[in-house]
Parts: C-alpha cells; structure tokens; sequence
C-alpha cells in the first residue's frame, strides 16, 4: 500500500544519506518491484524528497530554526529527527547533484533511452560513493 511505498522511499533517502550502496540498492529493488508499472512515479517521489532536502538546506543555512524547517517543507514531527538527521549528512551539492542525475533519468526515461532500472542503479552508486 500508500504508506509501505513511503517508508521504503524515506529508507531508500536514508541509505543514500548514510552511504550505505548495498542497502540503498535493495530498498531500491524492492520500490522498482513494487511499482514497475510506475517509475515516472518513483521518480516524482525521490524527486520531492531531495527538493525537500535542498530547501530545508537553504532554510538552515539562513539560520532558521527546525520548526520553521519542518513547517516550510511539511516533516511531521515524527519525521523530523530522521530528516535532520539526513540533512546533516548530505551537502548541498551532493543534493544538487542528486537532483540533477533524477531529472537525467525523467528525461532518459521519457525518450525511451533508459533501462529504467539500471540507471536508476547507477544514480545510487554515484551518490553515495
């Protein structure tokens, strides 16, 4: 369901927060098995979520406080220690970089040029290495 897929993409953003490849790449295998039908959609979601990430990095870097953060992009405070935690260990370019190989891979897979999967592969390898 809804919330299963959630987790997984938030777990699959921790893996690649922490460097962890091999976790990262079986979080992902278990959200492209879940969803092959639906990779435009999977990218949409990894998408929001570094551009979550990217602006509450701006956010921080302002010096606003982590209820302003949570606000702006919408963590529930459940979320949040884990969001922060995330955020403290990607750098604005590595979110930048991330969010530029996700809109490679959009318009690889609109083209028709993608093996979704593989790619997709490769974008997690690039992160966190």
């Amino acid at each position: 369901g809804e919330e299963w897929q959630e987790v997984d993409v938030f777990q699959l953003v921790n893996a690649l927060a922490e460097k962890k490849t091999s976790d990262a790449l079986v979080f992902l295998k278990r959200l492209l098995e879940d969803n092959e039908r639906d990779f435009i959609g999977l990218l949409g979601i990894l998408h929001w979520q570094m551009r979550r990430l990217w602006l509450a990095k701006l956010l921080q870097e302002e010096g606003r406080s982590e209820r302003d953060i949570a606000s702006a992009c919408r963590i529930s405070p459940r979320q949040m220690s884990y969001f922060v935690k995330q955020l403290r260990s990607f750098t604005s370019k590595k979110i930048e970089k991330a969010i530029e190989g996700l809109f490679q891979l959009d318009w690889k897979s609109k083209t028709g040029q993608a093996e979704g999967a593989l790619e997709m592969e490769r974008w997690v390898v690039t992160l966190t290495s």
